[in-house]
């Protein structure tokens, strides 16, 4: 989709007339398909999925699992930890704490009993005792990153940092970001970077599977507007998020012309108002990005049908752009 979308930018400009002379450059995130994740429902969700495949592995070989399963005792545990984990007395508190470690434990000893299990598994003849093995080893790591940050967090009362935390087992790439939005604090997906020329047709794109700094996005986009279209923009735009280091800038500013970034905490008086306009642009088409292309949520599962998601709602969007007006009846 990246190449496809290389194809139609070259196309608008060589065809009909596209002018990429000045673009403006923005942020978004994209939230993955999860539910909110919270200790005990992604213990829950370890617990559901490693429960499940063993159960498959005993009913095609018994003697490789004879275990029993509690799942309607793990559910009530749950249960009880949702309602009462925000309870101020100390013995519901108490026993959320137990509950939560039994939760905990349920988890481990379900771990405990895959492990052993995977070499024969995976050396089976059986090929459906090939494939359970197979997904075994891709859960059985993520179920014990959730188990030790739910120890850390909530039986330790450590504070975990998201870089040690896994946000879903079905969409490990998950990444939580914060924008600092009074009605929606963090954000699980990730996040995107937009160029869009002045008749909205958009000219590249990125999505980030580790977000980076917004003030570190500026020259390397310029740098691919050049590469994409043999010479760099005469204008860029961005909000204040955008501006770099000072010398990052002046570097940036010996191949653009007009570099419209206002500075923090800066009067905004030394850009124009076009170019404040012009910048405001970019947000209406992220809005129908995300209404009229579904890119609110992608519905895609792992990281790359993630990004092939984006492409595909830009390309369509570009196609729209591209599409001549109807003539006035």
């Amino acid at each position: 989709w990246k190449l496809v979308n290389e194809e139609l930018a070259g196309y608008a400009v060589k065809r009909c007339g596209v002018d990429v002379a000045r673009i403006r450059v923005d942020t978004t995130v994209i939230e993955s398909n999860i539910h909110y994740p919270t200790d005990s429902s992604l213990l829950w969700d370890s617990y559901r999925v490693l429960s499940r495949l063993l159960c498959a592995v005993r009913a095609e070989a018994p003697e490789l699992c004879p275990h029993r399963f509690h799942d309607r005792k793990a559910k009530k545990d749950l249960v009880y930890v949702n309602r009462y984990m925000r309870s101020t007395l100390k013995a519901r508190q108490r026993e959320m704490q137990r509950r939560f470690r039994h939760l905990h434990d349920s988890v481990c000893r379900l771990q405990d009993i895959a492990t052993p299990m995977l070499r024969p598994l995976v050396g089976s003849a059986n090929l459906a005792l090939r494939a359970l093995g197979a997904e075994l080893t891709h859960y059985l790591p993520l179920t014990r990153k959730v188990c030790r940050a739910a120890e850390r967090a909530v039986l330790k009362g450590e504070t975990v940092p998201a870089s040690d935390r896994v946000f879903s087992i079905f969409e490990e790439h998950t990444e939580l970001i914060k924008r600092g939005k009074s009605n929606k604090p963090v954000e699980f997906g990730h996040a995107a970077w937009l160029a869009q020329s002045r008749s909205k047709f958009i000219t590249d794109y990125e999505v980030m599977e580790e977000k980076i700094p917004d003030a570190d996005l500026l020259a390397d986009i310029a740098e691919r507007h050049k590469a994409a279209f043999r010479k760099y923009p005469d204008g860029v735009t961005a909000d204040m998020g955008f501006r770099a280091a000072p010398e990052e800038m002046a570097r940036i500013q010996e191949h653009v012309a007009t570099v419209a970034v206002p500075g923090r905490g800066q009067s905004r008086a030394n850009i124009s108002a076009y170019w404040h306009h012009f910048r405001a642009g970019i947000e209406g088409s992220i809005s129908v990005l995300k209404r009229a292309f579904r890119l609110s949520i992608c519905m895609y599962r792992g990281f790359k049908s993630f990004a092939a998601s984006v492409g595909m709602a830009v390309f369509c969007h570009n196609l729209v752009n591209l599409a001549p007006k109807r003539a006035p009846t």
